[in-house]
C-alpha cells in the first residue's frame, strides 16, 4: 500500500482571510503547452465550487517519499524532517477544511509551511530527489506571493 500526499496552496488576503489558490486559465494553458501536464488526467478539479489543481498538476508531489520525509518525516526518517507534522493550520480556507473533513481519520500527518519556510529549508543531499519541487513548485509559489512570502501557505496531508 502506498502513501499519497494531498497538496493545497492557500493565499492570505486581509479581506478574505486564507483562501484556496486555484489556477488561472492562462497558467493552465501555458503549463499544458510546455508538456508539463499529463494529458490522460484532468488537470483541474472543482472542490466545493472552487477550481483547484488536480494531483496530476503537481506530478512531482506524487509519491516522492524523499520529499515526504523532508516535509513531515512521513515514509522515512523523522529526524530529517524540517518540521514534524503541525496539524491543520488555524484559520485555514473553507475548501481545505472541507477536504480534511472528508478524509477524516484516513488522512494523517496534516501539516503546512509558509513559503518563506520552504525557501529556508536546507535540502542538502536530498536536493536531487526533490529537484522539481525546488525548481518548479517553489518558484510557482513565489510568483503568486508577489513578494509577500508569508501570504502563501502550502498545506498538505497524507493517506495510505
Amino acid at each position: 500500500m502506498g502513501c499519497d500526499i494531498h497538496p493545497y496552496v492557500e493565499k492570505y488576503n486581509s479581506e478574505r482571510g486564507w483562501y484556496l489558490l486555484g489556477p488561472t486559465v492562462a497558467h493552465h494553458v501555458h503549463m499544458r503547452n510546455r508538456g508539463d501536464l499529463s494529458l490522460s488526467k484532468p488537470d483541474i478539479e472543482i472542490i466545493n465550487g472552487v477550481f483547484t489543481y488536480a494531483k496530476s498538476y503537481f506530478p512531482f508531489l506524487d509519491r516522492n517519499y524523499k520529499l515526504f520525509e523532508v516535509l513531515a518525516g512521513v515514509r522515512g526518517d523523522s529526524t530529517v524532517a524540517h518540521h514534524l507534522p503541525r496539524g491543520v493550520p488555524s484559520g485555514c480556507s473553507e475548501e481545505y477544511a472541507y477536504e480534511v473533513s472528508q478524509w477524516d481519520s484516513d488522512g494523517h500527518s496534516h501539516s503546512w509551511y509558509y513559503l518563506e519556510e520552504l525557501i529556508d529549508i536546507y535540502w542538502g543531499r536530498d536536493a536531487e530527489s526533490c529537484v522539481q519541487f525546488i525548481t518548479e513548485f517553489i518558484p510557482y509559489l513565489k510568483y503568486h506571493a508577489h513578494g509577500d512570502y508569508s501570504s502563501i501557505r502550502f498545506c498538505f496531508f497524507f493517506d495510505n
